[in-house]
């Protein structure tokens, strides 16, 4: 999700390589489903779903919060819980973007 062939974790983290600040989730649909997933995400950003580019304290492109998907069945899914929540709030937009993953670039180890 950004223009950087290869990004520097503090270059992501400056915010101008347009790359967002990710965590790669592996999982087992057999013990949780993706739907599980996208609805513990929405949880646990909580009030943070209605700011754009901002997570807690920490603000800028980078800290967008989004569902990357890998095929149009996640993608579908996804949508649906976005939805689904912005149905109990109408009122205030969940701001979380739902797009296809791009390349992932682990951070570099400290």
């Amino acid at each position: 999700q950004g223009s950087d062939e290869a990004p520097t974790y503090e270059a992501v983290c400056s915010g101008v390589t347009g790359h967002t600040e990710a965590v790669r989730v592996r999982y087992d649909p057999a013990r949780v489903s993706y739907e599980r997933l996208c609805d513990l995400l929405l949880d646990r950003l909580g009030e943070n779903r209605y700011a754009l580019n901002r997570v807690g304290n920490d603000q800028g492109t980078q800290y967008r919060h989004g569902i990357y998907f890998r095929d149009d069945a996640q993608r579908k899914t996804a949508e649906a819980v976005i939805s689904r929540e912005q149905r109990r709030d109408p009122d205030r937009p969940i701001v979380t973007e739902v797009e296809k993953v791009a390349k992932y670039y682990p951070a570099e180890a400290y």
